[in-house]
């Protein structure tokens, strides 16, 4: 099972992790952003610290193989909330099995952005489950309540 603590525990083991918080002790997890790709492509599993004295995000990509790569972002970043990572309840599998329960087969691809915002943490999902067909549900982590699920048909449009 892919849950958030199991990232963050094999991120926490790596060399460059502990470099960085020996570098950065006021930096916190804020937010998670994945892409689970079920097509056969690459999965991508990245955790964001913010760090206070800088006001910008270092994002660690967590590899499967098990490499880890970082990349700290150009913008500023005012403020940003801490999301425990103990905290979070639902994990990257159940996120697909509960998006798939939603939309009623299975997506071919989830971007998923797990977020703190007003105290409550959420899970953003962009669902794709066709070249056109894209899915937009926001999940309460704490209880799994659906917070929004709005269907994109773009299937009108033509692309040139």
């Amino acid at each position: 099972m892919t849950s958030i603590q199991s990232l963050f525990q094999k991120l926490q083991s790596s060399q460059e992790f502990k470099d960085f918080q020996e570098k950065n002790p006021g930096a916190f997890l804020s937010a998670g952003f994945f892409i689970l790709d079920f097509s056969g492509g690459k999965s991508i599993y990245q955790l964001d610290f913010y760090m206070p004295n800088q006001m910008r995000i270092m994002q660690f990509e967590i590899n499967e193989d098990p490499t880890i790569e970082s990349k700290i972002s150009e913008n500023i970043v005012e403020q940003s909330n801490e999301l425990k990572h103990e905290t979070v309840r639902i994990s990257l599998d159940e996120i697909a099995i509960l998006a798939e329960k939603i939309i009623g087969k299975k997506p071919n691809r989830i971007i998923a952005i797990l977020r703190k915002l007003n105290n409550q943490i959420t899970w953003n999902l962009t669902c794709f489950t066709g070249v056109f067909d894209i899915q937009k549900i926001d999940i309460e982590d704490w209880s799994g309540k659906i917070l929004k699920n709005e269907k994109m048909d773009f299937g009108g449009f033509r692309v040139a």
